[in-house]
């Protein structure tokens, strides 16, 4: 009694679904279409493809918005180091390591007058010794420049020296070893003796007093990279960019380049709000209703069969939504998504002419939005027919493994062809 209670109900529900195939059929097609839309991205893309020093071939490219030129990396670089080479670093006079130095220099002349160690010193010769250091530390001793060697080693210095500033030249301070040359002078000059060992004692109490101040420099450094300005300028809504013919120079090329960035950057969301969600409608309908009319009017089988046509609609959403998403997350990675699986797919469950159309429907709706679309549609295209033609038996294992190859082989002929062109 049961079992025959279910054959009633399926067999019901089969008599109603045959009554009613019209309007379940336009349902698989509407859900279809809204499927599509609710996953079509909603961003705007640059379409276009150009090349230096080659025409515009499209209609005149206006600016659908205001943005900024872009500067080149190369360009960029040069201002920095341009930046970099207009900086003078800061130096700090150290009063305090100054008087310590000298405080010990003192101490150690009053040991040598008293107990000749290391040196044997007359009143005379240390009021002499003491003026020489004095003189020393008085110029200053600046410290080497490999601290500073972002700079390009600048002649100039900016010397910090009780709460003021002034530019200085690198020569008018002593090195430890100009400060020796000089020391080595001076002695000689007073007349005297065992200048070795006393130049030697002199030199022990020798240390930098002029200090590179790399925080200060630093700030000055980063306040010039600040005031740098990425773009050279701004082109703003409704200028015309480029004509159509119009030769491609690195001007022109930079400009172009820098809306494509906008773009991609997601700076400019697809204005128009209704009239975009529009347009993107009627494109998708427009490609189902060419896929639909096809089958009705070629494969009539597929198309009175509801299961076929609803794994039609499967096999085909099956193939654009995951590239929709891929778009919308990573799309430098779109190029490398396998296609040619949804055409073998395709070849599987259906005849090669639907086959084929429901690919090439697919492939053009997803170069609908991407970067270089024709390029993109046309590699697809031709790769996805090379692998739907090369399947004649599905019965045949090595059958697969031929397509596999010849997809391969398509993929690397076409990409050199690109790279050539």
């Amino acid at each position: 009694m049961m079992s025959r209670y279910k054959i009633t109900v399926f067999g019901n529900l089969r008599l109603f679904i045959q009554k009613n195939i019209l309007f379940f059929r336009g349902t698989i097609f509407v859900l279809t279409g809204l499927i599509i839309v609710m996953f079509y991205p909603d961003e705007a893309s640059f379409k276009f493809e150009y090349r230096k020093n080659k025409p515009w071939m499209y209609q005149d490219l206006i600016a659908p918005f205001d943005f900024s030129i872009n500067k080149t990396e190369a360009d960029f670089k040069q201002e920095k180091e341009r930046a970099k080479q207009s900086i003078i670093p800061y130096y700090n006079y150290d009063s305090v390591v100054t008087c310590k130095k000298k405080n010990e220099f003192v101490i150690a002349l009053n040991d040598c007058k008293t107990t000749g160690v290391p040196i044997k010193l007359n009143n005379g010769e240390s009021e002499k010794l003491l003026a020489v250091i004095d003189s020393v530390y008085l110029r200053g001793i600046i410290q080497s420049q490999r601290n500073e060697n972002i700079f390009h080693q600048t002649q100039t210095v900016q010397l910090v020296k009780n709460n003021s500033v002034e530019i200085r030249s690198r020569s008018d301070f002593f090195t430890i070893v100009t400060a020796d040359r000089y020391i080595q002078s001076k002695l000689t000059q007073l007349g005297f003796r065992n200048i070795s060992s006393v130049k030697s004692f002199v030199e022990s109490f020798l240390t930098h007093n002029v200090l590179y101040d790399g925080i200060t420099t630093q700030k000055e450094l980063d306040m010039a990279f600040d005031n740098l300005s990425p773009s050279y300028g701004l082109v703003q809504k409704g200028e015309r960019i480029i004509s159509k013919g119009e030769l491609i120079t690195a001007e022109k090329y930079q400009i172009i380049s820098s809306l494509e960035t906008q773009y991609q950057e997601g700076d400019y969301k697809a204005v128009g709000g209704f009239g975009f969600e529009i347009g993107k409608s009627m494109l998708v309908f427009l490609i189902l209703f060419i896929l639909y009319f096809y089958v009705y009017l070629f494969d009539k089988k597929v198309f009175y069969r509801l299961k076929r046509i609803a794994l039609l609609s499967t096999v085909f959403l099956s193939m654009v939504i995951p590239a929709f998403i891929l778009y919308a997350y990573v799309p430098e990675y779109l190029p490398a998504f396998p296609f040619c699986i949804f055409a073998i797919a395709n070849k599987v469950f259906f005849s090669s002419r639907v086959s084929i159309l429901s690919y090439i429907m697919g492939v053009l709706l997803v170069g609908s939005f991407v970067v270089g679309g024709f390029e993109f549609s046309l590699i697809q295209i031709l790769v996805g027919l090379l692998a739907i033609l090369s399947l004649k038996s599905l019965y045949r294992r090595a059958q697969f493994v031929t397509t596999a190859l010849l997809v391969f082989g398509g993929y690397l002929l076409l990409f050199v062809v690109k790279s050539l062109m």
